[in-house]
């Protein structure tokens, strides 16, 4: 539990909300990890009580060790829901805040794609759409200029794994349409919890905060022993037999 707003968690009718802040550590093979603070924007506007428009975006910005850097990098997931009041339709797309608006999903910058990023965020968007289980799923289209030869199987893998089924228009899968389904017929994956880790904010500057101290005391103990270095250095030169004499009677006792 937090003070600050943005850190809190709140708990909805359906499900525990996500602090508006946090931090994720992705790990990334034969590197360190890399650290992105994500903030998480949910909107809803009701009638009559009810939810006639929703989104929620999850943008997200890569914490640089160097401050000094102002080339930012980072990207964003997002999804809305619409109810039409006349007909009583309810619609859910997975990739943009507007369901008149098609939109896709890509993981900026490329080289965080292949560490199971999307597949985090692409489940936040699915388990924040699953409020609205009667909903229809938005078509999604493939486009065989979205993916190579080499990343296409990926890429058709990253929305099959949540349910969503596609209509090829080849044997090669290089391009086609999802098919008709509702929200109730997503599911969520845990795959993501291979390589991710969510960190709240506080908990993550609290750490930095405890490494810098770290290593103050350390920089203090070296500067120490240092000077107890010079000291000894400085006796050698201007005493150098009773410095002999004294480290001799040092190693015999």
């Amino acid at each position: 539990m937090s003070l600050i707003p943005s850190l809190d968690i709140e708990w909805g009718a359906r499900r525990p909300a996500k602090p508006s802040i946090q931090v994720l550590e992705v790990g990334r093979k034969d590197q360190g990890p890399v650290f992105l603070l994500v903030e998480r924007t949910e909107k809803a506007e009701r009638y009559e009580g009810k939810v006639c428009e929703a989104s929620i975006s999850l943008t997200y910005q890569v914490i640089h060790e160097d401050p000094t850097l102002h080339h930012v990098e980072g990207g964003e997931f997002s999804a809305c829901y619409h109810r039409d009041w006349g007909s009583n339709e309810e619609l859910v797309r997975l990739s943009s805040t507007s369901v008149h608006e098609g939109g896709y999903v890509v993981v900026d910058p490329s080289w965080l794609a292949g560490h199971k990023l999307g597949t985090y965020l692409q489940n936040e968007i699915i388990a924040w759409a699953q409020q609205w289980p009667e909903a229809e799923v938005c078509q999604i289209k493939l486009l065989a200029g979205q993916a190579s030869a080499d990343n296409r199987k990926r890429r058709n893998r990253f929305y099959e794994q949540f349910g969503i089924r596609f209509d090829y228009e080849t044997s090669e899968h290089e391009a086609g349409v999802s098919q008709p389904m509702k929200v109730r017929e997503l599911n969520t994956v845990d795959r993501w919890q291979q390589n991710i880790q969510e960190i709240p904010l506080e908990r993550f500057l609290a750490k930095a905060l405890g490494q810098i101290r770290d290593q103050r005391w350390e920089l203090k103990a070296r500067e120490k022993n240092l000077q107890e270095i010079r000291r000894d250095w400085e006796f050698a030169v201007s005493r150098p037999v009773r410095w002999t004499l004294k480290r001799w009677i040092e190693r015999i006792t």
